[in-house]
């Protein structure tokens, strides 16, 4: 009874956290039908919208990416491509669902392209192709990582031997960012884990910190931003698909669908730093809106990223890699930032480990749900009406874009 009022109480608390941002914004209704709840949802909404495409370009190609898992027979990668139709000058490229669950907000984000955006474009000389769920197992059981703890923003590798990557940092925090025994959400565990990250800040300081426990690693495969020691069967599949598509164009740009790191609400734009030539024209772009660059000081490097793994895939082809991230925790500022990376540690913890009650893995699961995809209208209404106006801008400016900008 003690541990049931204590995860009711833990929900409350999460919920309340939030509950001021939210009380300030208009929802729109009508946007919350984009999302579902499940991935068979989602898949059967990505479907048929593909489905509507094909009917309308009888020459695009439809298609899944069977992934392999367990008890799990229905888990797949649907994609649709459109070539264009008159000249193939640029192809534009949307990912959603790398990291499981946040593949549901990324899902109707999709539903909205297809719904609104996508009958008004251009394809006389733009090609698309849209991949849904690129990790179907997080997807269909909440989490952000595949059955195997891969996570796949940390898979993608041109070169084989960067399997092979050390992080030596990682190594020395390895104790407190694997946690022995079953995850509890606790007051106790999460006290542990919040007084341990301000130390390691301390003592190695902040960058160095971060680029030890976030950027990955490819050495621990029940460690948290695991990135595995081969490309996943997906990962693979889809190298596959876009090394055959990509070439045929003289341009590409690639949109990677994301929540969890940032403003609660806010969509950022999280684009990598190239030439100054490619910079002005990513920047071209999104009028008006403030571009968060990878190479800031409050950022880390990754490695194994599907963003630069596709602008390095076909040699002397540009391509502008783009990702959008939907915040929900304010993971920019201190408190969100250890909210956010406890939520990785003992939510990792309790998915291979295990947990100590059902009650320690409802808190987590919530935890985890309040990180990557909230239930709150709000929350939900802003992730749609923020898309509509960024990928109407995008749009319009994308049609214009020739090869000559790059």
């Amino acid at each position: 009874m003690k541990k049931t009022g204590f995860t009711i109480a833990f929900m409350l608390v999460l919920l309340t956290a939030c509950s001021r941002w939210d009380d300030a914004i208009t929802v729109r209704t009508a946007d919350l039908n984009y999302f579902k709840d499940n991935y068979r949802d989602c898949r059967v909404t990505f479907q048929a919208n593909a489905q509507k495409v094909a009917a309308r370009y009888d020459f695009a190609v439809r298609g899944s990416i069977a992934v392999p898992g367990g008890a799990d027979k229905d888990l797949a990668v649907d994609y649709v491509y459109v070539p264009a139709t008159k000249s193939k000058e640029k192809l534009l490229i949307i990912t959603a669902g790398l990291h499981g669950i946040e593949g549901y907000a990324g899902s109707a984000v999709l539903d909205l392209f297809f719904k609104e955006m996508f009958p008004a474009m251009n394809c006389d000389t733009t090609g698309v192709i849209v991949f849904h769920a690129v990790n179907p197992y997080g997807m269909k059981h909440f989490w952000r990582a595949t059955e195997d703890n891969i996570d796949l923003n940390r898979n993608c590798m041109n070169d084989p031997k960067l399997y092979g990557i050390t992080n030596r940092g990682y190594a020395r925090l390895r104790g407190f960012l694997e946690p022995e025994g079953k995850a509890s959400a606790g007051i106790i565990a999460g006290a542990a884990v919040t007084l341990k990250m301000i130390w390691y800040n301390l003592t190695m300081g902040k960058k160095d910190f971060m680029r030890a426990a976030l950027s990955g690693q490819h050495e621990y495969p029940k460690g948290i931003f695991y990135g595995g020691k081969k490309p996943a069967p997906q990962i693979a599949e889809m190298t596959r698909i876009l090394s055959s598509v990509m070439p045929k164009y003289r341009f590409a740009a690639n949109i990677d669908l994301h929540t969890g790191y940032g403003r609660r609400g806010y969509l950022h734009l999280f684009l990598t730093p190239l030439d100054d030539r490619k910079n002005r024209t990513m920047e071209s772009l999104f009028p008006g809106r403030p571009i968060d660059w990878s190479s800031d000081k409050d950022f880390y490097q990754t490695y194994g990223d599907l963003n630069m793994f596709l602008y390095n895939l076909v040699p002397g082809l540009p391509v502008l890699p783009l990702t959008f991230e939907y915040g929900t925790l304010d993971s920019q500022t201190i408190p969100g930032g250890i909210r956010s990376l406890k939520t990785v540690i003992l939510g990792t913890q309790g998915m291979m480990n295990g947990y100590a009650s059902d009650d320690d893995r409802r808190a987590l699961e919530a935890m985890t749900m309040e990180m990557y995809y909230p239930q709150s209208p709000a929350w939900r209404s802003e992730v749609i009406r923020q898309s509509r106006e960024v990928f109407t801008a995008f749009l319009d400016r994308w049609d214009r874009l020739q090869r000559k900008d790059f």
